[in-house]
Formats: C-alpha cells, structure tokens, sequence
C-alpha cells in the first residue's frame, strides 16, 4: 500500500495516508519510516505532526517515527516541532547524543539561552565518549550559540588528535578560539592541522585570517 501511493501520488495524499492508517492495527519500525518518508514526500508533513497521536498509536515502537519527523523538522528549521520531538525521543532514550543535538539546536533557534546552557552540560557529558557527538556539538556552538564557546572549550577534551583529518572540526574550534579572544591559540590548532594537511587551502586561508603574520614559513 505504501508503495502504491509512492507510485501513484494521491489527489487527496492526506485522505490517502488516513486511509491507509486505519487499515492496520499497528506498523513495524520499517514500515512506519517508509509512511513517515511517504507523508514527507506526499507534500504532508504538518499533517503528520498535527495527527500524530493517531500516528502514534499505529507504530510498535514510536521512536523510529519520531526520529524521521525530528530530521524533517530539522530540515525544514521547524524548530518549534523539532523540540517538542526532542523532548519526546530522550523520554524514550535519554543517553542518544543525537536526541540532545536535536534538543540544543532547536533551543539555540528559538533562543532559549538558559534551557541550551542546561542541555548543553548533559550534551557535552555524551559528547566526550562520542566523537561524532563532539563534532556536531562544536558546529552547533559555533553555529547557532556563540555564548557556549567559552564553555565548549573549558569543558571538552582537546579533541584535535581524534578530529585530526576532519577540517570542519578544526576550522570550527580555530574560530571558536578567535571568537573568544585566543587568536593565538587558534593559529597553533590551524598550524598543527597544517603540518599533517600542508595542501589544504581552506586551512591555509584560515590560518591567514587568524594571523597573517609569520605565515611565509
């Protein structure tokens, strides 16, 4: 049934995906990404949010569902969705980095600058454990709460050598270090990434805004 709406789109998609709802007593976790990715690509995703509690009671597992809905609000920077989602996926799970990178950006958008310094405590307690957490933490700092950087640099772990070929890492932290006053200690992060990568130009180019002197060597 998925499929046949995939195939032939519905005049009506939101009739369509009610319809095909109350066929069934309840969807695998397969299943109900393919209806999630269905309803998004049908046009319907305020749809889905403003009937998921009928939604919900048709999945076996719901956090598979929520999940597919938190990346589309993402996405589509609904960040008043993608919180109320957040919240919801770390009832279910409360030690998925993920969850809480979704729960800090949609606080940093809306501007809740108290709520984000209290997620980001419990954000950077996983992301110590999880470099790809560590990662996502430092662009969600540098990217949407620049009031963190202070504190993503006082309390991570110096990172560099677990990021040593990840530049967006390095780029972010380098002006994070700048941002905050420590021009030189960005430089260094640029140069030591520079003596492993010397053919990368953005990093050439970062290191010049940094500090341009003493970059003939």
């Amino acid at each position: 049934d998925i499929i046949r709406l995939q195939i032939n789109r519905p005049a009506n998609p939101e009739e369509a995906l009610s319809y095909l709802l109350s066929q069934y007593d309840n969807l695998g976790d397969e299943e109900m990404i393919r209806f999630a990715q269905l309803g998004i690509d049908l046009g319907c995703f305020d749809w889905l949010i403003a009937n998921l509690d009928f939604i919900k009671s048709k999945a076996q597992y719901t956090h598979a569902l929520l999940y597919e809905l938190a990346r589309q609000a993402d996405d589509n920077e609904d960040f008043e969705v993608l919180l109320k989602l957040a919240d919801e996926l770390i009832e279910i799970e409360p030690f998925s980095p993920v969850y809480w990178m979704f729960l800090l950006r949609a606080q940093a958008k809306l501007g809740m600058e108290t709520e984000a310094r209290n997620t980001f405590d419990y954000a950077k307690a996983l992301a110590v454990n999880s470099p790809g957490a560590g990662q996502a933490l430092c662009q969600i700092v540098y990217d949407m709460a620049p009031y963190l950087a202070n504190d993503f640099l006082r309390s991570l772990p110096d990172l560099k050598d677990t990021f040593s070929d990840e530049y967006s890492f390095i780029e972010a932290k380098s002006a994070m270090l700048s941002q905050t006053g420590a021009r030189d200690k960005a430089s260094q992060l640029m140069r030591q990434y520079l003596d492993s990568h010397p053919d990368d130009t953005r990093a050439v180019t970062q290191l010049l805004l940094c500090s341009p002197y003493g970059c003939k060597e």
